[in-house]
């Protein structure tokens, strides 16, 4: 395929995480990623005229703690593109990808297995929990960002930013026979979200076994992927938010304003980003409590702990989110 400006000969390597995948490139020595066009980038995930990904990763050197300077360190850096070419937010499965790959690389944590890794200008930490004896698949646990505000949509649907923005839709329907790619695109072009450049669009089913079946619209690849974790993680914060809010201590009331009001456990707050309806979490005699869920993408299970608690001026937060799933390192090759 024509370069667009990176070297021939330039190695590349596909992995997956629960069936998410992309094709990674290793930027911390001499081989480099310079280079890289959007229109390469878009060529590059093609599933007909490239290699096929839902997206992109190139990994960079890391840098040292310098307490001189206030700076902290990390061990490697990880840039991230969809499938369009244009530069993403945080990829909870990527990211977890990038993890093993920067291990496959040679590169090593400096905090005994602890990972961390700069995505945009935060840090964020991971570890490998395990890896297979021939060491293609690992499972992999990744530090999401924290999340103190959940907003209800004007459709009624679940908005929540957790590294990258999110709708949860809950259907009540069968997940196998809905149409992903109409339902999903109608949502994530919405000017409701023109704003923020649309949103990613999650689909979610609960079973009978208290498992969430998801699928996803993925905004930047502008088509269902067969996993989102950062959409896996937005669909478990809402629904541990929906547990609590119709615990028995709690009550729901509409406002003349279709905001959602929590009492008992939580309360309207602000709005996130507009003037739509916002669903607030509030409450000083909150204390930190740990939930578990467990998320069923089509191509493979996701687990996504949280602690939903209050910070230091009595506003609740979900902290301590983390993302733990499969990756699998799939094939290498070299762009001719």
């Amino acid at each position: 395929m024509d370069d667009g400006g990176v070297d021939s000969g330039l190695p590349f390597w596909k992995y997956h995480g629960a069936g998410n995948d992309f094709v990674l490139l290793d930027a911390t020595g001499t081989i480099g990623g310079d280079g890289l066009t959007s229109d390469f980038i878009s060529r590059l995930c093609d599933r007909h005229l490239g290699v096929g990904a839902d997206g992109l990763i190139v990994v960079g050197s890391g840098r040292s703690s310098d307490a001189t300077s206030g700076n902290d360190g990390y061990d490697f850096e990880m840039s991230y593109y969809n499938a369009d070419g244009r530069p993403g937010t945080l990829c909870g499965n990527g990211s977890r990808c990038a993890v093993v790959f920067a291990e496959d690389r040679g590169l090593s944590a400096a905090n005994s297995g602890a990972w961390r890794f700069l995505v945009g200008d935060r840090i964020h930490e991971a570890s490998v929990v395990s890896r297979s004896f021939n060491n293609e698949e690992a499972e992999v646990t990744i530090e999401m960002p924290d999340v103190c505000q959940i907003r209800l949509t004007t459709s009624g649907d679940y908005f929540v930013d957790a590294g990258s923005p999110h709708v949860v839709r809950y259907v009540g329907e069968s997940l196998d026979g809905l149409d992903v790619h109409t339902s999903g695109r109608l949502v994530r072009h919405d000017q409701e979200f023109r704003e923020i450049g649309g949103t990613n669009v999650n689909f979610v089913e609960r079973g009978r076994d208290g498992a969430l079946r998801a699928r996803t619209f993925e905004r930047g690849v502008e088509a269902e992927t067969l996993a989102c974790g950062s959409g896996a993680a937005a669909i478990a914060l809402v629904d541990i938010f929906r547990e609590i809010a119709q615990s028995a201590d709690s009550r729901v009331e509409h406002a003349k304003d279709n905001d959602v009001i929590v009492s008992g456990s939580h309360v309207t707050g602000k709005n996130c980003f507009s003037s739509h309806n916002s669903v607030g979490l509030h409450d000083k005699e909150m204390k930190p409590e740990n939930h578990k869920r467990l998320v069923e993408a089509r191509g493979g299970k996701l687990k996504v702990e949280a602690t939903c608690g209050s910070d230091q001026n009595g506003k609740p937060v979900f902290r301590n989110v983390r993302l733990t799933g499969p990756v699998k390192r799939v094939f290498r090759g070299t762009l001719f």
